[in-house]
């Protein structure tokens, strides 16, 4: 099994049992699987959906070259120096809100 791929419980009790530890990707991976299956689908989409319009009301996008956009704060129309595939962005790349 390739190291951070996704998990099942029963193949991370096997690798507990020979004394491997979990990646993070994996351990997140178990733990979302448990709050779907606590919660279910609608309320995991329901926070999603939640977060996507907490996101768009706090920052709005501004095109940065042809295939990038940048992370502006929406009240002071600073950038927040990412871009939205999280690069950071340096104050000399000339872009304009």
């Amino acid at each position: 099994m390739p190291s951070g791929s996704l998990i099942k419980r029963s193949e991370a009790n096997a690798l507990k049992k020979k004394g491997n530890k979990l990646t993070k990707k994996q351990a997140g991976s178990l733990g979302g699987q448990a709050t779907v299956k606590r919660w279910g689908k609608t309320y995991m989409h329901n926070l999603a959906c939640s977060g996507a319009r907490a996101f768009h009301k706090k920052y709005k996008l501004s095109p940065l070259g042809t295939c990038d956009f940048a992370l502006v704060d929406r009240q002071t129309g600073v950038p927040t120096g990412k871009t939205i595939r999280g690069l950071k962005l340096s104050r000399n790349e000339g872009w304009k809100p």
